[in-house]
């Protein structure tokens, strides 16, 4: 119990998570406002429950040690008793570095947050008035907040089950301690859209997990946003088939009939496990099926070439002849499908003659032909071959040819987290936070905010392709 130390300063209690130091935690933030002079406020975050008395660290002094470390110096932490520091000024002995927060700042964080409560401002009206920065301030300084451990048995903790609006966010969980994040908001959206792009990344996945894998589902109005979130400890197509029957099971339930909503096209890389194991699942194989399965135009076109640097033809392919014969392998995604193997065939299995090459040129047509053409050896029968040249054709999309948007959001995950296998807990409170910009992002877009301005490289490249495929009909 509280041995008789003199009581000077109290503290108030806030539970609001607006500021970028506030913590989310079962503990509310304790607050003392220094009144002498111009008024400013430190923020302390709950760190441990002894004899009666409450731990708090300076959450000021965490963010000031994070930028730079001080030999010897230490995080102020207060003493509180019945809600009363009792063990000297709060205001002293802080981190080299340590900036309070200006009480003004406190005040109308405050006022907005009542303000809303009394007129009623839903979360949807709420995320309207959200701007990229002030999430991208919230994650910025996630990474530092306190962050739930996990429990005995290395299990999530409640708090890292549900979003920040108390939503379920952890919806399946796999035998082997893979686990699947999404709410209903992105549910919603998934039924909604007419094409999903799925990636993985190994290089930032959680420790003890083989890799993040997400969903991201392209929004009626054209925007993929990230939806589905997955981290998994294997990547066999049996772990990526109790994951799409989870999904498949949910969308199911809330229509009420067997179909997902509008999906008409998924977008992959080339790994075959998760391929296979979501046409099982999804029974895209069924004639009935109006879910076309392709693969990542990018992905194709880097696979390529690779493999013309691979068989040696590096130093020969910006010459204008082979150059322009490679081009044209290139763009065989966007030919009719009926006619791609028949233009391969008689025009493009050929390769330029070059003196000295020949070797490479016939190491990579047999390459070109037997991991993308699939020409049987034996017979005439082309329907497996037929079969795979629609997974890499791309005539009948007029947008939604790459997976590159959930590649870009994996390179941003990298850049949170440079060089490092994070935390199980680390990452999963990072990811809600994240998910807050997902789930603002499909509010604003459902109330007919501005998109997105495309690159106009690419707008261009669209028109080009769209005239050339008007051409060619």
């Amino acid at each position: 119990m509280w041995n008789g130390e003199e009581a000077q300063f109290r503290v108030d209690f806030h539970a609001s998570k607006s500021f970028k130091s506030a913590q989310r935690s079962v503990h509310p933030i304790a607050q003392f406002t220094n009144t002498n002079g111009t008024p400013f406020t430190f923020a302390f975050a709950f760190e441990s429950k002894k004899d009666g008395k409450l731990y708090y660290n300076c959450n000021q002094c965490v963010e000031a040690k994070q930028k730079e470390l001080v030999d010897g110096s230490s995080i102020k932490t207060i003493h509180l008793y019945n809600n009363i520091i009792v063990n000297g000024n709060p205001s002293d002995g802080h981190y080299p570095g340590c900036q309070p927060i200006r009480s003004a700042q406190v005040h109308a964080e405050k006022k907005k947050s009542q303000a809303s409560q009394l007129v009623g401002v839903d979360e949807r009206e709420g995320r309207l008035h959200w701007t990229k920065k002030s999430v991208t301030n919230r994650l910025s300084y996630a990474k530092i907040s306190k962050v739930p451990p996990l429990m005995e048995d290395g299990s999530l903790p409640e708090q890292l089950t549900k979003t920040n609006t108390g939503q379920q966010f952890l919806r399946f969980e796999a035998p082997d301690g893979s686990k699947l994040f999404v709410n209903d908001m992105c549910l919603s959206l998934l039924e909604q859209s007419s094409c999903w792009k799925v990636d993985g990344t190994f290089k930032s996945a959680p420790k003890g997990y083989l890799q993040a894998y997400s969903i991201h589902a392209r929004h009626p109005r054209g925007e993929s946003v990230p939806a589905v979130h997955m981290v998994m400890r294997d990547k066999k197509t049996a772990n990526y088939r109790l994951m799409f029957r989870w999904l498949n099971q949910a969308l199911q339930e809330r229509r009420g009939d067997s179909s997902v909503g509008a999906l008409s096209s998924i977008l992959f890389d080339f790994e075959p496990a998760a391929r296979k194991a979501f046409i099982a699942e999804f029974d895209t194989k069924a004639e009935r099926s109006p879910i076309k399965v392709r693969g990542c135009r990018f992905h194709f076109g880097q696979a390529v070439v690779r493999n013309i640097d691979g068989c040696g033809l590096k130093t020969i392919k910006n010459d204008p002849i082979v150059a322009k014969w490679l081009k044209q392998i290139l763009g065989l995604p966007l030919l009719p499908p009926k006619y791609v193997r028949s233009i391969w065939l008689s025009h493009l299995r050929q390769p330029p003659q070059v003196p000295g090459y020949e070797q490479a040129c016939t190491r990579f047509v047999k390459y070109f032909q037997k991991e993308w053409i699939r020409v049987p050896k034996r017979g005439n029968n082309m329907k497996k071959s037929d079969a795979h040249i629609l997974l890499w054709n791309h005539f009948d999309n007029a947008l939604c040819r790459t997976t590159n948007s959930a590649e870009g959001w994996h390179s941003g995950l990298k850049s949170a987290w440079p060089g490092v296998n994070p935390k199980l807990n680390s990452y999963i409170d990072w990811l809600i936070k994240a998910h807050d910009e997902h789930v603002t992002r499909i509010v604003q877009l459902d109330a007919d905010a501005p998109l997105k301005r495309r690159d106009p490289r690419y707008v261009k490249l669209d028109e080009n392709i769209a005239r050339a495929k008007h051409r060619f009909q």
